[in-house]
């Protein structure tokens, strides 16, 4: 490892040795110096070196933290709009002058490429920027009710109300950004906050819910556990979690939404396998980088990363081979150097995972054009597939690695059928000049956000992010996710 990222290491181990992160605020002096309890570390998906260590709850410990938020709801709910507001703003300041030191956390944590990570770092200070705004635009509407006479006196208002504590379940890829799109819309919306963030990430989260207590939010008002998949299920089961709001795999979604206590409400970002169509007439200076950017980004480890890409068969030849040639040109290696494209994945099995779905499709008649290796320090050679059928792995389930197939069409309509057929239905792209056909196909294209002429990896925080079949459920977007974190009242008076 660079002398560089060993300093950058050692710099962070001071912050972060032995984190209790049952819940802020009340870390344990003893357990802290006896070590008591169980923790676990984590490593450095490059080279498998300690970046920290972090204490794993037990079963009283969660009972508290679940006592805590729901007393903090209390506290936060009362807090005035502008107050809530004041303090996401002051929480996105305190991020970007922290912004260096984050972005390196990010990059030793889970292995994302130092550019990369600070792209997240700023987005997260965006988010809470425009949370803040959003906070002060929770309005609800009068109602006149004019139909019939016999209303003309009464009068209906529609208002939202914060609704209680929120169990927050956070993936790894992006440990921040997702982290904030649950957090930030649930304080703007004056709720409590229980996360539960990734075993890959959970360093980052502790360092996030620092800067929100420092940024002024109530200590009772938010608590970090990290717990097993096992207490994950009961914390999903209990009475006291008024929404849960989940970002992973599409099986363990819809499993927590099905054990919620009933009455529970549930926003799920789930799996994707976004379907790209680049059809006669797009722009292949505009394609190839966007559709790079979308299949190779984090190591395609994103739920929206470009999976299938549909070529029209006259511009097929040209694309393969100047999409090929620029694959071939990414930098491989250490994240933490500033020339890296592409990283490790997470861990070894995520690796073998993704190689075992390249051979498999190579054995049933796929063509390999460039990558289909194993590299060293977890890391996978950006991979290019043709000849590809509609039921292999690879092409039909969510890859989560740096793997994209290659399908030709002759007729958008064949095009679009083909992208359609899927369990998932997250996000999705076309690149055409062809206005008319961009709107046809976004109303035929069953995914909750289509992009015309961008990557199917594109997401700017105040759009809504939505999703159809088997991707989820809900709608997140700080304007729209706090919505989805209140209960809406309707309050009907009689001025007769």
């Amino acid at each position: 490892m660079p002398s560089s990222t060993l300093k950058i290491e050692e710099e962070l181990n001071k912050k972060i040795e032995y984190l209790s992160q049952v819940f802020l605020g009340e870390i344990d002096p003893e357990l802290k110096q006896t070590k008591k309890g169980k923790f676990d570390k984590v490593y450095f998906p490059y080279d498998g070196s300690i970046v920290g260590e972090y204490q794993i709850a037990s079963s009283d410990q969660i009972e508290i933290a679940l006592q805590k938020v729901s007393e903090g709801f209390n506290t936060i709910s009362n807090l005035s709009a502008l107050s809530r507001s004041n303090i996401l703003s002051r929480t996105s300041e305190i991020i970007l002058n922290r912004a260096e030191e984050l972005a390196n956390l990010i990059c030793l944590e889970v292995g994302k490429p130092i550019k990369q990570a600070r792209l997240e770092i700023r987005r997260t200070a965006d988010l809470f920027q425009l949370s803040a705004e959003e906070a002060l635009r929770i309005n609800g509407q009068i109602i006149p009710l004019v139909r019939q006479d016999s209303n003309a006196k009464r009068l209906a208002t529609y208002t939202y109300e914060p609704l209680g504590p929120i169990l927050a379940i956070t993936p790894f890829n992006f440990p921040l950004s997702t982290v904030s799109h649950k957090i930030a819309p649930a304080i703007a919306a004056g709720n409590s906050i229980l996360l539960k963030p990734s075993p890959a990430a959970p360093l980052i989260a502790y360092n996030l819910l620092q800067i929100l207590l420092e940024a002024g939010l109530p200590e009772e008002a938010i608590c970090l556990l990290n717990c097993t998949n096992q207490q994950t299920e009961k914390l999903a089961q209990d009475y006291r979690i008024k929404l849960i709001n989940f970002t992973g795999s599409s099986n363990v979604g819809w499993h927590l939404r099905s054990i919620a206590h009933p009455g529970t409400k549930t926003i799920l970002e789930l799996g994707g396998n976004a379907p790209v169509i680049i059809h006669k007439d797009a722009d292949l200076e505009k394609a190839i980088p966007a559709c790079l950017r979308g299949a190779f980004g984090f190591s395609g480890q994103t739920c929206i990363s470009t999976q299938r890409i549909y070529l029209h068969e006259r511009i097929l030849p040209d694309f393969i081979e100047q999409f090929k040639e620029a694959t071939q040109s990414l930098i491989i290696g250490n994240p933490a150097k500033e020339e890296t494209d592409l990283g490790p994945l997470i861990n070894k099995a995520a690796s073998q995972r993704i190689h075992l779905w390249v051979e498999e499709a190579v054995s049933e008649g796929a063509k390999l054009l460039t990558g289909g290796k194993i590299l060293e320090n977890n890391c996978y050679a950006p991979t290019i597939l043709r000849d590809v059928k509609a039921k292999m792995s690879i092409v039909c389930s969510e890859a989560f690695g740096p793997v994209v197939s290659l399908i030709g069409y002759n007729s958008i309509d064949d095009a679009i059928e083909q992208a359609n057929d899927t369990l998932y239905g997250l996000s999705s792209a076309i690149f055409t000049q062809d206005l008319d056909l961009a709107f046809s196909a976004s109303r035929k294209l069953k995914t909750g956000t289509v992009l015309v002429n961008d990557a199917s990896a594109f997401r700017a925080d105040e759009m809504p992010i939505g999703s159809q079949n088997q991707s989820g459920l809900g709608i997140e977007g700080p304007r729209f996710a706090i919505r989805e974190m209140s209960n809406a009242k309707l309050t009907c008076l009689n001025l007769s």
